[in-house]
């Protein structure tokens, strides 16, 4: 009777714990996925007002692609490593220290055998994901400038079929996919590299381990049993670490695709207003510009030393030729730019 009550208890005890083990499994995948898409929903927004907010030079100088590859692409792939290599690479650091405390409980000596392949594990993994992390922000940027490209020959797709482009635009194409294409291979040159190479070092450490652990089980210090576990604790640990290698891709992703967000949320704004700037209300429209400079590259001004009234309901023409700073005057007169010089004013006003 006892037996049974134990065996009854026994397979209530499995059932209550797969229960937990589900429900904490759901719970686990809920946060970690309703998590990661707040984080992209609060990168795109980010994003999107940081684009209203930098200056017309910074759109005039961007591509729309890869602003768009930025939003789009760049934030997915924080998302991904968040949700999917971030909980992973804690569970394995987690599994890692789980198996050393017991294997130095076990042998603290022979736990030293796997304790000193560490150190060469670590500089085989920083020199090679040195290398690794390199070729994928070449990769990103390449697929930046493939969207950027794809972008604008949809946008103008009338104008490349009316002059039969077609084959000029495949091509142009081709090259840059091509190249993309041998960054990605290269990647996978040194995410295999890696791999074999810890591969190669936690089989050295393995063997070591037999070895020595033989010798000990043959000598009486240690029992064959205690041996055997030994080893299978080694062999776990260090499934771990090929694990975390084979995560280090997408982490090198995710890490420049961090930095190209960052890169575009860190940049300020050029146009600031005052402190104590105020709202417009209506306006008569009178216009004044006094000794106005403005460049947009240092070496090339546009305008210099601009000064003109322009009384409200009066009608003035701006004439000269391509480039003498029509549309200049208007995108500054709209702050669309400051004048590195001078003062602009509306209804007297700066």
């Amino acid at each position: 009777n006892d037996t049974f009550v134990l065996l009854l208890v026994v397979a209530a005890t499995i059932v209550v714990i797969a229960l937990l083990q589900s429900t904490f499994g759901y719970l686990e995948n809920y946060m970690t996925m309703r998590a990661g898409y707040q984080l992209v929903n609060t990168l795109r927004r980010e994003l999107f007002l940081q684009f209203q907010r930098l200056p017309l030079t910074f759109h005039q100088e961007s591509k729309r692609g890869e602003l768009v590859f930025n939003v789009a692409d760049d934030a997915q792939t924080v998302r991904d490593a968040f949700t999917d290599s971030a909980l992973s690479l804690v569970t394995q650091v987690l599994t890692i220290i789980g198996m050393f405390v017991i294997m130095f409980y076990v042998n603290w000596r022979l736990a030293l055998i796997p304790l000193l392949t560490f150190p060469l594990l670590f500089v085989v993994y920083h020199v090679l994901q040195r290398r690794l992390k390199q070729q994928v922000r070449k990769l990103r940027k390449k697929e930046g400038q493939i969207a950027s490209q794809l972008v604008e020959n949809l946008a103008i797709m009338p104008v490349i079929q009316a002059f039969g482009r077609e084959e000029y635009e495949a091509e142009r194409f081709a090259v840059e996919n091509n190249q993309n294409l041998e960054s990605g291979i290269r990647i996978a040159q040194l995410g295999a590299a890696l791999n074999r190479t810890i591969a190669i070092v936690s089989e050295v450490g393995l063997a070591v381990v037999v070895f020595l652990g033989a010798w000990m089980a043959l000598r009486g210090t240690m029992t064959p049993g205690d041996v055997l576990i030994f080893i299978t604790y080694v062999r776990t640990m260090y499934k771990p670490v090929r694990q975390m290698v084979k995560l280090s891709t997408k982490l090198n992703s995710a890490w420049v695709a961090g930095q190209r967000i960052a890169q575009v949320l860190d940049m300020e704004p050029e146009i600031h207003d005052q402190p104590d700037a105020i709202v417009a209300q209506q306006l008569r429209g009178a216009i004044e510009f006094e000794r106005v400079a403005f460049h947009y590259k240092a070496e090339q001004p546009v305008l210099y030393n601009v000064n003109f009234h322009i009384q409200p309901g009066q009608r003035v023409a701006l004439v000269g030729p391509s480039g003498a700073g029509k549309s200049t005057i208007t995108s500054l007169l709209l702050r669309l730019y400051d004048p590195r010089v001078g003062t602009i004013r509306i209804d007297g006003i700066d």
